[in-house]
């Protein structure tokens, strides 16, 4: 209990918190946004405990986030602290904003034990359902427009920035190949240093910038 609230307000907030969270009622989230700012830390640890089991009746995550993030952060008191951390990751990727923060509080040395544990856990859910939420989204080529899967759009990603299915990935992968290929072989003039280049033009560049590279080395 805190010296500011006296026995009976301690007692009436703790068993709303405790009631809120079992009443299964996604508007409850207000309230107990309200009480996860009172000066108890018993009560904020009820109150972040109570948010955590609203997620799965759909409180408003963004809003869920929003205020058990600086708890889960910087609340004083360390068991607080878990509590909100636990809640944190039951909002999955609503929390994708917090993972770096996350992260750097995983890898602390100087908390509790309880806390960089709790905090790795969090973050690793929470990246799990980032990347649930990423594979589950609807993704079309941009060339033929079909449905692109996920493995499909991390494939075309890396090579290509740009979303392709697996035929028209192919194909580009083909026309680019012939293309570099078409370059390499009309490249029939030798330069200087013995360098093909494609026309008189690029074996002029060539040549100044050779004579640039002489400058500076003097």
């Amino acid at each position: 209990m805190n010296s500011n609230m006296d026995n009976q307000q301690h007692q009436e907030a703790r068993q709303r918190a405790v009631a809120l969270g079992r009443s299964q009622d996604p508007a409850a989230l207000t309230e107990l946004v309200q009480l996860l700012k009172m000066p108890s830390a018993d009560i904020r640890r009820l109150a972040a405990s109570a948010i955590g089991k609203l997620s799965g009746f759909g409180a408003d995550g963004a809003k869920a986030v929003e205020a058990l993030a600086p708890v889960a952060l910087h609340d004083p008191h360390p068991q607080t602290r878990q509590y909100a951390l636990k809640a944190l990751k039951t909002y999955g990727a609503y929390a994708e904003a917090w993972l770096g923060k996350l992260d750097d509080l995983a890898a602390r040395p100087n908390h509790k034990d309880y806390i960089p544990v709790a905090a790795a856990a969090a973050a690793r859910t929470i990246r799990e359902a980032v990347q649930h939420r990423e594979q589950q989204k609807e993704r079309v080529c941009l060339k033929c427009g079909k449905h692109v899967a996920y493995d499909e759009f991390e494939r075309s990603m890396r090579l290509f920035q740009r979303i392709y299915c697996d035929k028209c990935f192919d194909e580009t992968c083909v026309k680019r190949r012939n293309w570099e290929t078409g370059v390499e072989d009309k490249k029939n003039i030798r330069t200087v240093d013995g360098t093909l280049v494609q026309s008189d033009g690029e074996k002029k560049d060539c040549r100044l910038a050779g004579a640039c590279r002489d400058r500076l080395s003097l």
